[in-house]
């Protein structure tokens, strides 16, 4: 599937105060996104690297050149390897509606927490 995952490149505060960045990832599977991801760590200026796979089909963002997508944490890496992101690893999961421009630029448009399902006893 094209435009599956996305990195989230968090930069340290001392390099890059309050900056991400999104790359798109060409990986079709997971395993290829985390080995791809990864030429983005460089442990002096990124603080952490977030995969994020789509959920769904892109769709068109009418009056600009770009499509949407919901995209989800699924791994975290802040330099000492990847896990998932979820409450276990305490890590909180957000849904992020990401825009993809055909100039290859990945902008976030809008983001909320991934909330838990409910569970009765």
């Amino acid at each position: 599937m094209k435009n599956e995952y996305i990195v989230a490149i968090d930069y340290r505060a001392n390099y890059k105060p309050l900056t991400i960045d999104y790359k798109m990832l060409k990986a079709e599977n997971l395993l290829d996104a985390m080995n791809e991801a990864e030429q983005y760590m460089d442990k002096e200026t990124v603080y952490l690297l977030k995969i994020m796979k789509r959920s769904g089909a892109a769709h068109k963002v009418k009056g600009v050149d770009a499509r949407e997508a919901t995209y989800t944490d699924v791994l975290t890496n802040r330099g000492n390897g990847w896990h998932s992101t979820d409450v276990a690893h305490c890590e909180q999961p957000w849904m992020s509606q990401m825009w993809m421009y055909s100039n290859g630029f990945v902008d976030l448009y809008y983001c909320e927490e991934v909330r838990p399902a409910c569970t009765t006893s």
